[in-house]
């Protein structure tokens, strides 16, 4: 059977629409078109670049009507570079389509109508805003060093990323003029060919340079690195830090120059950060995400929590002293460590008790023991929850489960699960942690309805 179009075909095409990943949605005699670039409302020309049995890609040829949502992006690799997909629409706009798009969401994967679904929260700022990024290095046509273009394998050299801090892109020119000008050809292509990636983090007023390693074939040709931009940088690079991943999924930090963890503050708390833990990276954004679930949360002074996904304990550092006792629970060690120190420092440590391990096993030991939460708090990476944690969500007695996500389509899935299983979904806040980009942040509560409730009485059921 034949396809109503043909690679190589130009047509002048209408956007009705704009999908989850940024490309625009046009269609054609009721077949699907994605045309990355292009916004709802616009008239182009495009060119078929693929075609398979339920749409086909193209790419804008002309714009020969332009939305008035439309931009110029202030980043002069947008087009090519796979780092962003929004910085050609109006920030405004952007709110819009990703409550849109959690809508979708829930009705399309998770079988729950939202009607009362809230506004996206706003950024805290739509550029300069993220504490921690990831730069992937390349020797295909000479040495580069920046983002994956978008769709594809190559990297695409960066100079400057507005969605970074001026003291992080100026690190990331120190990194650039001694990486690619300053030590020798043979070095540089091994450091390259050795490094995984190179991460810049800038917490409060310090900074630190991480270089995750594939093995230690290179560890003396990046130590090297790393004594000459300690030697050059300015003053706020606190550490220069070498990773390699070991078999048990660990990560072997070797501390280079300066301290192996940052110090820092937080919402009033006194902060230490590991160089492989996790953080959110919008710094800002995320106290306003912290303070909307102490808001909404209702904890009361006699409850028992059990956090998953605990990471270092900023949150958990915030509720302990609403609450009686939480359990926070987290595989990756480094994360447990600084969340440990992080509730000692804040004087909170006899209210926590942390547990190292996976979400499924550490909740599973936590119900064995006879604990009984009031309130599950769960912040999961982008694959969502694993299947053994979702079925002991379903099951537990909690009265609430505030679930935090960071991708809608996993977060969906896993609500869809909880509603069939009795729960019913109270409240949705889309939040912009990730402006510029497809991404959303949820913060989620899920509530128990009582006997005398049908499931379907909930608000967004």
């Amino acid at each position: 059977m034949g396809f109503p179009v043909k690679q190589g075909q130009r047509m002048e095409v209408r956007v009705e629409d704009l999908g989850h990943k940024g490309d625009g949605v046009a269609r054609h005699d009721d077949y699907v078109i994605f045309v990355p670039g292009a916004l709802p409302g616009e008239v182009l020309e495009v060119e078929v670049t693929s075609v398979g049995s339920s749409f086909a890609r193209g790419r804008p040829v002309h714009i020969l009507c332009s939305a008035p949502a439309r931009i110029s992006p202030p980043c002069e690799v947008f087009d090519r570079c796979g780092g962003c997909q929004l910085q050609h629409l109006k920030y405004s706009a952007q709110l819009g389509y990703k409550m849109q798009w959690v809508k979708q969401a829930l009705a399309k994967i998770a079988g729950v109508k939202a009607t009362e679904l809230n506004d996206t929260l706003p950024s805290h700022s739509p550029y300069a805003y993220r504490t921690r990024m990831r730069f992937s290095l390349d020797y295909e046509q000479g040495p580069v060093l920046g983002f994956y273009q978008a769709g594809g394998k190559r990297v695409i050299d960066v100079e400057q990323c507005p969605l970074q801090s001026t003291r992080a892109n100026h690190l990331l020119c120190c990194l650039r003029r001694h990486i690619l000008q300053r030590v020798t050809r043979e070095k540089t292509v091994q450091i390259i060919e050795q490094t995984r990636d190179i991460s810049i983090r800038n917490l409060g007023r310090q900074c630190m340079v991480v270089l995750r390693l594939r093995n230690n074939t290179a560890q003396a040709a990046a130590g090297e690195l790393a004594d000459r931009l300690w030697g050059s940088a300015p003053d706020y690079l606190t550490s220069v830090t070498l990773l390699r991943d070991l078999p048990s999924g660990e990560p072997e930090i070797v501390s280079v120059r300066g301290a192996e963890r940052v110090h820092w503050r937080f919402a009033g708390l006194q902060v230490v950060t590991s160089p492989s833990a996790f953080t959110q990276v919008n710094v800002e954004t995320a106290r306003q995400l912290y303070d909307l679930i102490l808001q909404e949360a209702g904890f009361l002074p006699e409850d028992e929590v059990i956090e998953l996904y605990s990471g270092t304990g900023l949150l958990t550092a915030l509720m302990a002293p609403l609450v009686s006792r939480i359990y926070a629970v987290d595989a990756e060690k480094a994360a447990v460590a600084d969340a440990r120190e992080i509730a000692r420092t804040n004087g909170v440590d006899d209210t926590v008790s942390f547990y190292p391990a996976d979400a499924a096993e550490g909740f599973s030991r936590l119900l064995r023991r006879g604990v009984s939460p009031n309130i599950v708090v769960l912040d999961p990476p982008r694959a969502g929850c694993a299947g053994a944690v979702r079925k002991q969500l379903a099951s537990c007695a909690a009265r609430k489960i505030i679930y935090v996500s960071c991708n809608f389509g996993t977060w969906a899935r896993d609500v869809g699960e909880l509603v069939d299983a009795g729960w019913s979904l109270d409240s949705v806040f889309p939040v912009d942690m990730f402006p510029q980009t497809c991404n959303v942040e949820i913060v989620s509560f899920l509530v128990r309805p009582r006997s005398d409730e049908k499931s379907n009485d909930s608000p967004l059921v």
